[in-house]
């Protein structure tokens, strides 16, 4: 058998594998991130020295936990549609850590959790307050969140990166900031949950959530500095997609 007859039964042998991998590559990927290693350890250790720092100026007993549950999460791997410590995307460590904190089931995906919240000014943003970011200024879309625990910082899914701390006021998140959302109710649930000891308003004990005013984006005013291009912009259109697949399936 020469050689060029060769060739042509390995090409006609070949074909169904790569069919196979087309098909396989026109699935659903699911994307990971925040595996183990060095590298990994040493953003771990930064990460929850950051938070530490936060969580020295906190002193409200819900707002402590919350901040304490979030670093409990940190070094978790990015997880396309995920929710547990095997893996999370940005609204699923949300909708869980408010759970495990408070006793509440938020929705499951990043456009619902901000119609859930009551909106606030940055400047009034706290401890526990949601943070919302988009992609492009001055649309109102948000395709992001995290979980404020002071000192201009956030704890969130990121998709490079997995559970980390970032800053909500500089660098690519600063850019495409959108809102503050508050969890109206949170402080009564948690309360609730945890013998009636809330260091803000007691009156909240056992406070039915109720249904609020879809919340209105606030939009950062145009920062002078140069935006900075990072690999987190995937950030932005997996967290979209996940919105996107998962809206019709996880809004109760």
């Amino acid at each position: 058998m020469n050689s060029r007859r060769c060739l042509h039964i390995l090409f006609i042998a070949a074909i169904p594998l790569l069919l196979l991998l087309s098909g396989c590559h026109s699935q659903k990927t699911v994307v990971v991130s925040g595996g183990s290693g060095k590298t990994t350890d040493i953003i771990k250790a930064t990460d929850t020295r950051v938070a530490a720092e936060a969580l020295r100026d906190v002193s409200d007993p819900m707002e402590r936990d919350i901040v304490e549950r979030a670093m409990g999460w940190l070094g978790t791997r990015y997880l396309y549609g995920g929710d547990s410590r095997d893996g999370t995307d940005c609204s699923g460590f949300v909708m869980s850590l408010y759970r495990e904190t408070c006793a509440l089931k938020l929705p499951r995906t990043t456009s619902a959790q901000m119609e859930y919240c009551s909106k606030r000014s940055r400047k009034d943003a706290r401890v526990g307050d949601l943070v919302f970011f988009g992609g492009t200024k001055g649309s109102g879309n948000v395709t992001h969140v995290g979980v404020y625990i002071g000192k201009g910082e956030m704890i969130h899914a990121s998709s490079s990166r997995g559970v980390t701390v970032s800053s909500i006021d500089d660098g690519y998140w600063g850019e495409r900031f959108k809102a503050v959302g508050r969890v109206d109710g949170a402080s009564g649930a948690w309360a609730a949950n945890n013998g009636g000891k809330s260091g803000r308003n007691k009156k909240e004990k056992n406070l039915v959530v109720p249904p609020v005013t879809p919340m209105a984006s606030v939009t950062k005013p145009d920062d002078k500095k140069a935006p900075e291009v990072t690999v987190d912009l995937i950030d932005l259109i997996i967290s979209e997609k996940v919105d996107s697949i998962f809206s019709s399936q996880f809004m109760d």
